[in-house]
């Protein structure tokens, strides 16, 4: 980003340098090249400014991340301790019950490869957009925790 800014800000100079010079007195080439440096120094200011709101904008998007990982990693944890004990009720029901208990188990492993998933996502470099893939994966950890309790 701060690469475009500094062509940006070279091409500016660059062409109202030019412009400005042909022509003109002397006063009014000394004016134009302070006119030009101000706009060159705001330029570079600007894009002093864009840099640091965007390392600040990924310290709170890392900050972000690992809460999320935490969650995700918790909500996963959460979910192999469920799919451990259907197996046990599984290993003594009665056929009526385990069809049930295999029905519920089929589902905490869907939302198992789900919440591996988001954690090998969270993991990475997230290629959506940031802010839809956070409230994606907070509605989907919200419907782990439905799940859980429905037992």
């Amino acid at each position: 980003m701060k690469t475009y800014i500094k062509i940006a800000q070279l091409l500016t100079v660059a062409f109202l340098s030019s412009s400005l010079f042909f022509a003109c007195s002397l006063e009014t080439q000394q004016d134009a090249e302070e006119t030009v440096e101000s706009m060159a120094d705001d330029v570079e200011n600007l894009g002093n400014r864009i840099e640091n709101s965007g390392e600040e904008i990924s310290a709170e998007i890392r900050k972000e991340k690992t809460k999320l990982t935490t969650e995700v990693s918790k909500a996963l944890e959460n979910l192999d301790q469920e799919a451990e004990e259907l197996d046990h009720k599984i290993e003594t029901a009665t056929a009526k019950e385990k069809a049930r208990w295999k029905e519920r188990k089929e589902e905490i492993n869907a939302e198992r490869v789900e919440m591996r998933k988001a954690l090998k996502d969270l993991e990475g470099d997230i290629k959506t957009e940031w802010g839809s893939f956070k409230q994606e994966l907070s509605e989907r950890l919200e419907g782990v925790q439905r799940s859980l309790e429905k037992n």
